[in-house]
């Protein structure tokens, strides 16, 4: 633990090697604020700070493995975040001071950054998470945030400037410590590059939506790459039932650009005819090869047989959960048919467990 009481603390020498834990604290004696200097270009890339007081890099570029805390990051020189692959999450503010990315883990940001240097934004690894969602003003400023690299993720539920996701990144709307991501992120401009892509969200109940994730562009959408959408645990689909993707003032999409989505239950269908517009709407229809079909909320008489025509279970409950109940109850493991009734109809799905 390291902890300033006055002005003109330094750090020196080579601490590149270390592998724990900085932690700055400071108390004000005097009358200068407490604050420390990292006076060297080596870095701390495999340690973790806990930075709870002014830190300065004195105008050199300064590798951290793992950044957490509430106080300032000052100083011109850029801060490089995340070398030591760990999740981490700060909640002070870069003052004067580039940002650079790297590595597997999680930088979670949690403060508005508009004392940041005019300077892009860089994101070369990991996932960079922005929680404000006041969406009162950009993030980062009128700085751009360029996203690159496979496996690598802009996240956040906030308002920012111009975005460029490239060479396998990802633009993914949604705080990175939900466990389900969603909501919305509001850009001015967005380009997402051939293989990189957009991923996006929706969660249902019954068919009623209850969140998704998406984006709003106030002026341009590019995209060359593809947009990837999941569902939330207990997606339920519906007929008629519409999700906004994006809007935006201007879209432009190539001719290799797709969406994957996951695969419907029998009797609906995804609809794309509204897609690939400013305002980018999916929709869930009926399908037209459907026959008659049990109600998604109806409670429907379960049996479930092994391939030897074996019942290994029975019970009851409603259609949209059934076969995950068959998966939680059901010890076996193989390939079970399950048999449903409702209101005369009944129908049969085959599961791997």
């Amino acid at each position: 633990t390291v902890h300033s009481t006055g002005p003109r603390n330094s750090i020196m020498g080579n601490w590149s090697g270390f592998t724990g834990t900085i932690t700055h604290n400071g108390t004000k004696t005097g009358s200068y604020d407490p604050s420390l200097t990292f006076a060297n270009g080596y870095g701390i890339e495999k340690a973790t700070l806990n930075n709870n007081q002014y830190f300065d890099n004195s105008g050199k570029n300064v590798k951290i493995g793992a950044l957490n805390g509430t106080a300032t990051m000052a100083g011109a020189g850029m801060y490089t975040i995340g070398g030591n692959n760990k999740d981490c999450k700060f909640e002070g503010i870069f003052k004067g001071s580039k940002l650079t990315k790297v590595g597997t883990g999680a930088l979670s940001l949690t403060t508005l950054q508009s004392s940041i240097a005019t300077s892009d934004v860089y994101v070369n690894g990991g996932v960079l998470s922005l929680g404000n969602a006041k969406y009162e003003e950009n993030f980062f400023g009128l700085n751009t945030i360029r996203c690159s690299g496979e496996g690598t993720t802009l996240m956040g539920r906030t308002k920012v400037a111009d975005v460029y996701i490239e060479n396998g990144a990802s633009l993914m709307p949604g705080w990175y410590t939900d466990a389900e991501r969603y909501g919305n992120m509001m850009l001015s401009n967005v380009y997402i590059y051939e293989g990189s892509s957009l991923d996006l969200l929706l969660r249902n109940t019954r068919g009623k939506i209850i969140s998704l994730s998406n984006i709003t562009v106030s002026r341009n959408f590019i995209i060359k790459g593809d947009v990837n959408v999941v569902v939330g645990v207990n997606f339920t689909p519906k007929a008629d039932v519409e999700f906004t993707l994006w809007t935006c003032s201007s879209f432009e999409k190539a001719a290799s650009t797709k969406i994957n989505l996951p695969e419907l239950p029998e009797g609906f269908e995804w609809d794309t005819t509204d897609l690939w517009n400013a305002t980018g709407i999916l929709r869930i229809k009926a399908s037209n090869t459907a026959v008659e079909h049990i109600a998604y909320d109806a409670i429907v008489s379960c049996e479930v047989y092994n391939l030897l025509g074996v019942k290994v279970a029975e019970f009851s409950a409603a259609r949209y959960e059934a076969i995950s109940k068959v998966r939680s109850e059901v010890n076996e493991r193989g390939i079970f048919v399950v048999k449903m009734s409702a209101d005369g109809i009944t129908e049969s799905v085959k599961i791997v467990k």
